[in-house]
C-alpha cells in the first residue's frame, strides 16, 4: 500500500477535484492478517509519530476520488479494506495497483517530542 502523511486535502484549482498535497509518500507492505493495531503502530512509527497521535486512518477506494474517503478504526474495518483491495484487484486491476492510505495527526509532535 501506499500511505500519504502530514499533508492535507484541498481543491485543485483548475477543475475543483480534491487531491492530496504536500506531505510525505511512502510504501508499506503488510500481510493481509495483520491487525488494526499493529498496522496503526507500523504506520505510526514509519511517521516518526506515536500511534495515539493518529487522529484518522482513511483509504481511498480504487477508482474514486478522494471525496470517497473509508474511515478505518477497527480490525473488521481492516478486514473490509484488505477485501475490497482483493476484489478489485481479482475482477478488473492488474496486480500492481496499489491502494493509498492516508493518514492525518492531531499534531505534527514526534517520538522525540519536537
Amino acid at each position: 500500500m501506499i500511505y500519504n502523511y502530514g499533508g492535507k486535502i484541498q481543491p485543485r484549482p483548475h477543475n475543483h477535484q480534491l487531491t492530496y498535497a504536500a506531505g510525505d509518500t511512502k510504501i508499506l507492505v503488510v500481510d493481509h492478517s495483520i491487525s488494526f493495531s499493529d498496522i496503526l503502530t507500523k504506520l505510526a512509527s514509519l511517521s516518526n509519530v506515536t500511534p495515539d497521535n493518529v487522529v484518522s486512518f482513511t483509504y481511498q477506494l480504487l477508482r474514486e476520488d478522494l471525496d470517497t474517503l473509508v474511515s478505518i478504526i477497527n480490525d473488521d474495518d481492516l478486514e473490509h479494506m484488505m477485501t475490497e483491495y482483493d476484489h478489485v484487484c481479482d475482477s478488473v486491476l492488474p496486480k500492481s495497483t496499489w491502494l493509498q492510505i492516508l493518514l492525518f495527526f492531531a499534531n505534527r509532535m514526534t517520538k522525540s517530542g519536537c
